[in-house]
């Protein structure tokens, strides 16, 4: 068996979602494999790790120092976090809000130093989205033969007994009754372009008296979320505009089920993971026209219709407006999407770190660069790019 160890150190375990979702997801398929050992590592003793983290691994261990062994890797579950161990590390590697929003970053320099870093001295990189796996190589360079794509499955939350108590009581606190519902579920971030929507809302409140838009989404800055709220109160939109903060799935998947329209205006996203999530669930949805929303989004089907430019204000409420009285459901990019897959991600993933591990013994195979099993089809549209062998 191979040891994999998964650095747990810097992973906010209280997040509701990204990379939290990520690793709950794929970490127990990981664990399932015999051949790989996966344990997680920590170096602050102090650090409690809830218990549907441990049990997605074999075994939970602290570190006082690093420590190499040939035989094994460390996956890194996000790009800003350091190698605990000395082993070759596989990293995961989700987008470029570095690049593409430098101004949200203080410490840029830094971390720039950090992502390069990390992306250069990898034994692997993977990726879910693919404007990441395809242009890697235009802010680190020389790094396309060791990055890999695989699906973008949607993050699975397991159910509860009295979940739909919690589902009934999040609509009651908050007064939803027979409005339509706009959702954007993002925290409180100024790349997430909370006021442009904000200033949409206007526009369409006077053309639909009956709107209701909810923003979930914990706090980042208290200076933009106080900004946020001072605006919603500015415009006398108190019971039209809900700001509930962090949810637990189960909240964000009641407030997501009762919504009539989901929205996404986004500056900067590694991909389209909230408008798949409406695609699949057969809601309608609009969403920024950012260039990583749309080449994730080609894999699974045509929706020019869907997206508006995030900066053009007028253009968003039309969108909007117009998405909201849409009936139109996407059979085939459904299929997609739920042929896609988190125990294909880990067969792939557990592929890939044997192959690396043969290469090391002497091995020269060629590996895939990208997970065959269902995304022949959809990377059609992007095929026009280099891949690399």
């Amino acid at each position: 068996m191979i040891d994999v160890y998964v650095n747990f150190e810097k992973i906010d375990f209280s997040a509701g979602m990204g990379v939290n979702s990520v690793a709950l997801n794929l970490l127990p398929f990981l664990c399932k494999s015999p051949k790989l050992n996966l344990i997680g590592v920590l170096k602050n003793k102090n650090k409690i790790v809830p218990k549907h983290f441990i049990d997605c691994v074999d075994d939970v261990v602290t570190v006082e120092r690093t420590f190499r062994n040939d035989e094994s890797f460390e996956i890194l579950l996000h790009h800003f976090q350091e190698p605990i161990t000395k082993n070759r590390f596989i990293l995961l590697l989700h987008d470029f809000h570095l690049f593409d929003c430098p101004w949200k970053y203080d410490n840029f320099e830094q971390l720039k130093q950090l992502f390069t870093m990390n992306c250069r001295s990898s034994e692997i990189i993977i990726t879910h989205f693919p404007r990441t796996f395809f242009q890697i190589d235009k802010y680190v360079g020389g790094i396309g033969p060791k990055i890999f794509l695989t699906h973008s499955p949607l993050m699975k939350t397991p159910k509860n007994d009295d979940d739909e108590i919690i589902s009934e009581n999040i609509l009651i606190k908050h007064g939803i009754k027979n409005e339509k519902i706009l959702l954007y579920p993002a925290q409180l971030q100024k790349h997430k372009n909370h006021i442009n929507l904000i200033k949409a809302f206007e526009i369409m409140s006077k053309k639909n008296n009956n709107l209701k838009l909810i923003l979930t989404g914990s706090d980042f800055d208290n200076n933009f979320s106080h900004l946020i709220k001072s605006m919603v109160l500015e415009l006398g939109f108190k019971d039209k505009i809900i700001l509930p903060g962090f949810l637990n799935n189960i909240e964000y998947e009641a407030l997501f089920t009762r919504s009539d329209l989901i929205v996404v205006p986004s500056l900067a996203e590694g991909g389209g993971y909230i408008a798949l999530e409406a695609i699949e669930s057969k809601k309608p949805f609009a969403v920024s026209n950012i260039e990583s929303a749309k080449m994730h989004l080609s894999m699974y089907g045509r929706f020019d219709q869907h997206f508006f430019d995030p900066y053009n204000i007028s253009e968003m409420a039309e969108v909007c407006l117009r998405q909201l009285k849409s009936r139109e459901i996407y059979p085939d990019s459904i299929k997609i999407i739920r042929s896609q897959t988190w125990k294909l991600n880990a067969e792939y993933i557990c592929e890939l770190i044997e192959h690396r591990r043969k290469r090391m013994e002497g091995s020269v195979e060629n590996f895939p660069p990208f997970c065959q099993k269902g995304l022949e089809h959809s990377l059609s549209p992007l095929l026009r790019h280099k891949v690399w062998s």
